[in-house]
């Protein structure tokens, strides 16, 4: 994005290529370049340039909604429904039953797998389809 399309115009240029003394310096050679503070400190200089257009306030607002997502302020929840939006069904299994259905669901995919290593040979197995001769 540009100095101009960003809504500072001119102004904004000047003050990219001169830093203010709250800005950080420039990251050490073996610093990571990317830091919550200098997250923080870009939405927040980001918001600043916003809030000086007349017409920045979305700009404004998802600088502000980005600081807060980034400082762990909002968190996404979703809720989730069973069946035709209805609850989820739970239900409670003891030890045995629950190693009875692993028990189950393994037996099964080892069959997978078996099924499935019959279907497609790997490519050292003889393939009686191609001519050797």
């Amino acid at each position: 994005m540009t100095a101009k399309s960003a809504g500072g115009g001119a102004k904004a240029a000047t003050q990219k290529s001169n830093p203010t003394p709250e800005s950080p310096a420039a990251p050490e050679p073996c610093a990571p370049a990317v830091s919550l503070a200098r997250l923080t400190h870009e939405l927040e200089q980001a918001r600043l340039l916003a809030m000086a257009d007349a017409k920045g306030a979305s700009a404004a607002t998802s600088a502000i909604l980005g600081k807060a997502r980034l400082h762990g302020l909002l968190v996404e929840r979703r809720e989730l429904t069973g069946r035709g939006g209805g609850p989820v069904k739970t239900e409670e299994v003891n030890a045995h039953e629950l190693g009875r259905r692993l028990a189950f669901a393994l037996r099964g995919a080892a069959e997978t797998e078996e099924t499935a290593d019959h279907a497609h040979p790997g490519p050292d197995a003889e393939r009686p389809d191609l001519d050797t001769q």
